[in-house]
């Protein structure tokens, strides 16, 4: 189970559009696939958070058509790991990616301050630290524009 958010970490959100939901068939196509990764795999739908290699932990969250979902990924292969689950999530018609823009910011932070505000001041502007310059890298933003919302 992923319990701590590391540098080798990354997830999506998506939005399932199979009629049937992620039960079934589409759940084993997505579980044989999770456990052909070389790390950790998460499944989330609503702050729930089960292991992607499980059956029963896929089949237990009870995704349907619609329903909006996020795949963690942690471990040295955890970009390999997440192409592989979103290449089969696309391919398959399973699910489709969250437009980030709709994404809510407020509801993302208030989940990452939440998650913070257990550790100590000096682990808390290290961590922070880390993830600014990640979201800087990976959408291509001025790490001032961020520590300025800060």
């Amino acid at each position: 189970m992923i319990s701590e958010i590391t540098s080798d970490f990354e997830r999506r959100r998506f939005i399932c559009v199979d009629p049937v939901g992620l039960h079934a068939r589409p759940a084993t196509v997505f579980v044989n696939t999770a456990c052909k990764c070389l790390g950790d795999v998460e499944l989330v739908k609503n702050g729930k958070q089960v292991n992607a290699k499980s059956i029963l932990g896929v089949l237990s969250l009870g995704v349907s058509e619609g329903d909006e979902f996020e795949v963690w990924c942690q471990g040295t292969s955890y970009k390999d790991d997440l192409k592989k689950i979103e290449d089969v999530l696309l391919n398959q018609k399973i699910a489709e990616l969250e437009d980030m823009e709709k994404t809510n910011i407020d509801e993302a932070v208030e989940a990452s301050y939440n998650y913070l505000k257990r550790f100590d001041n000096d682990d808390f502007v290290d961590i922070i630290s880390g993830i600014c310059h990640r979201f800087a890298k990976e959408y291509d933003l001025d790490l001032n524009i961020i520590k300025e919302k800060l």
